[in-house]
């Protein structure tokens, strides 16, 4: 059986809701032949992650030396460009730390101070999804092409492709 296409907006709004229900995933980055994978909290508006690091991390440095990024939430695996956004305390980062306090005051209030230092050393960085990709335990993939506005659906043994 051939791939099935999707109306886009409806897989868009449900990749959105999936995202929304979801504080925390898994983000890989790499440098060179060095690939890391670590828990995040992530902050999600529309399509868009955001996340906060120090500047003295790994994924930090290896995000400045290569931006392509995955994310993975529950069953649905993202693939992505980060962005860095400037310091916690800059002005247009307000929206990132009012959004932190209200979905995890707890570790917000640990952090509050550090970040609102102007000489900071945590950064806001932003992932531009580029492919969604949703496994549904009924054997088919759906895939979300940001950048191509396309949806479609794979079914069993096309879940062996080499685009998978």
């Amino acid at each position: 059986m051939s791939p099935t296409a999707l109306n886009y907006e409806e897989l868009e709004q449900q990749v959105e809701q999936r995202l929304n229900k979801s504080r925390y995933g898994v983000l890989a980055t790499a440098e060179g032949d060095f690939v890391t994978a670590r828990q995040m909290m992530f902050i999600c508006n529309g399509l868009t992650i955001t996340f906060i690091t120090t500047i003295t991390t790994r994924k930090y440095k290896q995000i400045e030396v290569n931006p392509n990024v995955a994310v993975s939430i529950g069953n649905m695996q993202i693939e992505g460009v980060a962005s860095i956004r400037g310091r916690t305390s800059d002005n247009e980062n307000v929206w990132f730390l009012k959004t932190f306090e209200e979905i995890e005051p707890e570790v917000y209030e640990k952090h509050r101070d550090m970040c609102l230092d102007p000489e900071t050393l945590w950064r806001v960085i932003e992932i531009a999804p580029k492919r969604f990709a949703l496994f549904v335990p009924d054997n088919y993939l759906d895939v979300l092409n940001v950048d191509e506005k396309t949806a479609t659906r794979y079914l069993g043994k096309e879940l062996v492709a080499p685009n998978y």
